[in-house]
């Protein structure tokens, strides 16, 4: 670059410097840091805590992490997704399989649980995006937060009874929902109803405080995907759609002709998006109602509503007799709904006898044209060595790629690649991060903005938690100004 332009940048205004880093990534950040030889006032600027904080939000939100995971370690986390993807780069380069730790320990059940097998146990964990806090349910029902920073100090439980639960961020990513699921009436041989609640966590330096968000929602006996849309729930079944928004008590769903099984469902804004194996299938969401009584809807009329759009498939879904060929799609976890540009899935197909796994990743693009608002774009093609009885498990989002993680028999592993075609050209790297068996799908948590894995242990009855980057957790120096 021209040594005149360089110097006329290094000499602009100090507010100017402030508002040209409210647009500049943090690695650009730290290597401004090295003219810093030469030009007092970049010095100063990206010294600045303001500086990192405001990066530190910027990054947090566009890799969806929640930014109460990092007290007082501005700079060093706002260099998240660059650390994840140098650790597996530099394991590749010297023609490593794995990751090594550099820390790991064991999380027990709190003292207090009665020692029995089942009752103390964990039934199913979600390690929040940022590696910090962990939920746990444990088989007899109890929902609980956990510190990790503080793993031996008691918070708040969320609930004392609970059958299975979804995480989701607020819209500002400050803030943590949960959805809770469990049935009325409580009796096991009488279920006919499901009961939804919501639940908000709120972070304020070291003291989580828990409480529960309006009423609740009552929904028919069945099967059902839930996602948390800003103030909405989403519960999604076979031929199923329905919508609630939980703080002002309005709701509103459909049938549809469907018999067919989603594959997956994705959800944005005012959009819900069904995948099965014929294509997908788009719904507008119409106007919510007023209840007709505080969480339960309207009767659902009997005629079915029809999708608004249909988008085929680029290519041919795969086809197959007698278990020839299978394939599931997948995409990022439920955390991420709401966000445009996480409107992508993962094709996964399995050839019989083979020893691959065939991935093609596909972006759901907006077009702004009212006859066809939507295009489907194949992003990328790649494969995975299959290892056998492969459960994949909810994606994670790292800078511009993904994280695409997969429980084996005997080990759990991950894929660090593009998720769609601005980063297409990215490298993949396929790493295994530990030896583990018996671990069920709900069971494990993995962050690769922080590099924390967590996964239960039915050997030994506790959580494994390993660290394959240095903590975070440390106060950096005082940075000049606030």
């Amino acid at each position: 670059m021209d040594e005149k332009i360089v110097m006329d940048f290094l000499n602009l205004p100090f507010d100017m410097l402030l508002a040209v880093l409210a647009f500049t990534a943090p690695s650009d950040i730290l290597a401004l840091r090295k003219a810093s030889a030469i030009c007092r006032t970049m010095m100063q600027v990206t010294s600045l805590r303001n500086v990192w904080i405001d990066v530190l939000e910027r990054v947090c939100y566009q890799n969806s992490v929640l930014q109460a995971s990092f007290p007082r370690t501005e700079k060093s986390a706002s260099m998240g997704p660059t650390r994840c993807l140098t650790a597996l780069k530099k394991a590749h380069e010297e023609k490593r399989t794995s990751l090594s730790p550099l820390a790991r320990h064991a999380l027990r059940p709190p003292a207090l649980r009665p020692p029995d097998f089942i009752g103390t146990f964990h039934y199913q964990i979600y390690l929040i995006p940022g590696g910090r806090y962990l939920i746990t349910l444990f088989f007899h029902g109890s929902l609980e937060i956990r510190d990790l920073l503080r793993p031996h100090v008691s918070f708040p439980r969320i609930v004392p009874q609970a059958r299975s639960f979804t995480v989701h961020p607020t819209s500002n990513g400050q803030r943590v929902r949960i959805c809770v699921r469990n049935y009325q009436p409580p009796i096991p041989h009488e279920l006919h109803e499901i009961q939804y609640e919501v639940h908000e966590i709120g972070f304020l330096d070291d003291i989580i405080k828990v409480g529960k968000l309006a009423g609740s929602l009552i929904l028919p006996l069945q099967k059902y995907t839930t996602f948390i849309c800003d103030d909405r729930l989403i519960a999604i079944g076979v031929s199923y759609i329905g919508v609630w928004n939980f703080i002002s008590d309005e709701c509103v769903h459909w049938t549809t002709n469907s018999s067919e099984k989603p594959l997956l469902s994705i959800v944005h804004k005012n959009t819900v998006m069904v995948l099965q194996q014929s294509g997908i299938l788009i719904w507008d969401i119409p106007p919510l109602l007023p209840s007709l009584q505080p969480g339960v809807m309207h009767p659902v009329s009997s005629t079915p509503i029809m999708p608004q759009h249909f988008l085929p498939y680029p290519e041919p879904t795969p086809q197959g007799e007698d278990g020839a060929v299978d394939f599931e799609c997948r995409s990022i976890s439920t955390w991420y709904t709401g966000y445009m540009d996480r409107l992508w899935f993962d094709m996964v197909i399995k050839v019989q006898d083979s020893t691959l796994l065939f991935i093609k990743r596909y972006q759901i693009q907006l077009t702004h044209e009212e006859s066809n608002p939507y295009r489907l774009v194949k992003a990328l093609e790649f494969t995975l060595h299959d290892q056998g009885a492969t459960r994949h498990l909810p994606y994670r989002v790292c800078g511009e790629n993904t994280c695409m993680w997969w429980l084996t028999r005997t080990t759990i592993e991950c894929n660090l690649g593009p998720s769609n075609i601005r980063s297409a050209n990215q490298s993949n790297y396929t790493m295994a991060l530990c030896s583990a068996t018996d671990v069920g799908r709900r069971q494990a948590g993995f962050c690769p903005f922080t590099g924390r894995l967590c996964y239960t242990s039915y050997e030994n009855k506790t959580i494994q938690i390993i660290d394959f980057l240095a903590p975070l957790t440390q106060p950096e120096p005082p940075a000049v100004g606030r």
